[in-house]
């Protein structure tokens, strides 16, 4: 069913107007995804203030890449990792605008670690298989048991890869194995996709990722189980000097560029101000 003109209007329309048309459309044509009868693990609605506090970011158009352009927003970010991530046995990390970019940060990050290789479940997320292309690394995938974990046994040599692990996967959420005892210590490096099932770290069955906090690194999407809006997400290190392997300068910036992304905006804060209404607890 169409809902918009064919062609762009060739006048311009009162705001006012154009707010109410795409409004009403936003209102009656989007998923429910806060209804009763949706169990939306992957989409969930975002609690009100990081909705409110989403539309004030965007009047404010904060950008991180210039800490003097952002300096609250900056700050938010900084307090935020430093509260999360020795949750899960993380020194550092920044926001990125979902798990894909946060795969592909880590891995990128692995492989100026010296991995060539990426070694992960057949039910990983895309996202991996993604990065393996951009990166241009091997990518081998490992069948998975009758609960949709990888099968330990088929581990080929890790010594010159990168072990993505799933804590959570996207079609029956199951969780590899994520101790470095149950799948050897010889990995180069050891990345957890935890997009989905990080957040339980904080919950009664943070048993369930037992040796998260052996991994040297962890991607989060907080758009699932930290109830965000849609654009956020967490990649985690285990050593601060990680970051130094993905960041670059110029003669524009004051601080290094970390990470795959450039401009990015204040993705911290809601997140920040939901966790502050609910509290969390390691």
């Amino acid at each position: 069913m169409a809902t918009l003109p064919d062609q762009f209007p060739e006048q311009g329309q009162d705001e006012d107007r154009v707010y109410d048309f795409f409004a009403q459309k936003i209102y009656t044509l989007s998923t429910p995804l806060g209804s009763q009868t949706a169990l939306a693990h992957m989409d969930p609605l975002p609690p009100l203030i990081a909705a409110r506090l989403v539309g004030l970011n965007a009047e404010y158009n904060q950008n991180l890449l210039h800490p003097s352009l952002s300096p609250f927003a900056t700050e938010a970010e900084d307090r935020l990792m430093a509260w999360l991530a020795p949750a899960f046995g993380m020194e550092a990390g920044h926001m990125c605008s979902g798990s894909t970019i946060a795969n592909l940060t880590a891995l990128w990050c692995a492989r100026e670690a010296g991995a060539q290789t990426i070694v992960t479940s057949a039910e990983a997320h895309l996202s991996v298989a993604k990065a393996a292309h951009i990166l241009g690394m091997e990518l081998i995938q490992i069948a998975v048991d009758d609960l949709g974990r990888m099968d330990l046994a088929q581990m080929p040599d890790l010594s010159k890869a990168v072990l993505v692990l799933t804590a959570g996967t996207t079609g029956r959420g199951a969780i590899d194995p994520l101790s470095r005892e149950s799948h050897g210590r010889e990995a180069l490096w050891v990345h957890v996709d935890a997009a989905w099932a990080g957040p339980l770290q904080f919950t009664k069955y943070r048993d369930l990722l037992a040796g998260i906090e052996q991994a040297d690194s962890i991607a989060i999407s907080a758009h699932k189980w930290f109830y965000q809006p849609k654009d956020s997400a967490l990649i985690l290190f285990a050593r601060v000097e990680s970051q130094e392997l993905i960041s670059f300068g110029g003669s524009y910036l004051a601080t290094p560029n970390v990470g795959v992304q450039g401009s990015r905006g204040a993705s911290a804060i809601p997140l920040l101000a939901t966790s502050w209404c609910g509290g969390v607890r390691a």
